[in-house]
Parts: structure tokens; sequence; C-alpha cells
């Protein structure tokens, strides 16, 4: 999977086959790459999701950041 995370914070998730340039739309990018996504069932039996970020987008000349992956799984809260 690939992602984008905007200056505004907010984040998008979308296929590999699609490009980091034409998903941003030319919104400000903060950060983007690609991600590993990994699900799993809470105490409370809600769906969770860990997500790795790693790599760039060479099209938006951008790099992941270490902190993205608390801003995606912030999409599953």
């Amino acid at each position: 999977m690939k992602y984008i995370v905007f200056q505004d914070n907010s984040a998008i998730i979308f296929a590999d086959s699609m490009n980091h340039n034409y998903m941003a739309n030319e919104r400000p990018v903060k950060s983007a790459g690609f991600c590993q996504i990994e699900t799993y069932r809470n105490q409370f039996d809600d769906i969770r999701a860990k997500i790795s970020c790693f790599g760039e987008s060479t099209t938006l000349g951008v790099k992941a950041d270490p902190n993205d992956n608390k801003i995606l799984e912030s999409i599953w809260r």
C-alpha cells in the first residue's frame, strides 16, 4: 500500500498501482511513502491496525516520516 500525510495531518492510504502525485491532487504534502498494515482485535474485540511506514515518494519528492505510523493508525480508532 502507499500513503500520503498532508500538512494538516490528514492522511490517505491507497493501492500501490496509484501514483502519489495524482492522489495528492495538489494538496500540500508533509510526507509520503509505502506502508504495511497488520490488523488485529483488541481486548474489546475492536479491529485495530499496526502500520509500518517506509520509503519515499519520488513523484512528490518527500520521504516517509518515523511518526507517520501513528497518524495512519489513528484512522482505525
